[in-house]
């Protein structure tokens, strides 16, 4: 979540490389932050961005 806090338009897959865990992995936690309702992705996977909502 911090690194998303620091870079809203940060990729999955260089995510995936600064902590060191595969894209899937990336994904589900993605999944979950987002069924929490704590973070949307606004816009499209190429140009969109991550929003933070709590």
């Amino acid at each position: 979540m911090e690194i998303i806090l620091e870079n809203k338009y940060i990729t999955i897959p260089e995510l995936a490389s600064l902590i060191k865990k595969s894209e899937p992995t990336i994904h589900r936690h993605l999944d979950h932050l987002s069924e929490l309702n704590m973070i949307r992705r606004v816009g499209s996977r190429k140009t969109g961005y991550w929003e933070a909502l709590k």
